[in-house]
């Protein structure tokens, strides 16, 4: 899938305005390589969610 390989370019992507349904970025995590993890936002403003996909051998997953 083309969207999963321009993200595996990188060490972290955000991506904002996401609804509710994480389906499709779901989908574009199954092409990506098995290091990549998502983190995502409560809903903010507009019902709207921020995610960050990032690749967890270049950046430190977040404590909680």
């Amino acid at each position: 899938m083309l969207i999963a390989e321009l993200i595996s370019w990188f060490d972290l992507v955000a991506v904002q305005e996401m609804n509710d349904d994480l389906s499709g970025l779901r989908g574009v995590q199954q092409f990506l390589p098995a290091s990549y993890r998502i983190l995502v936002s409560a809903r903010a403003g507009n019902e709207e969610r921020l995610a960050f996909v990032y690749d967890t051998t270049r950046v430190d997953q977040p404590s909680s």
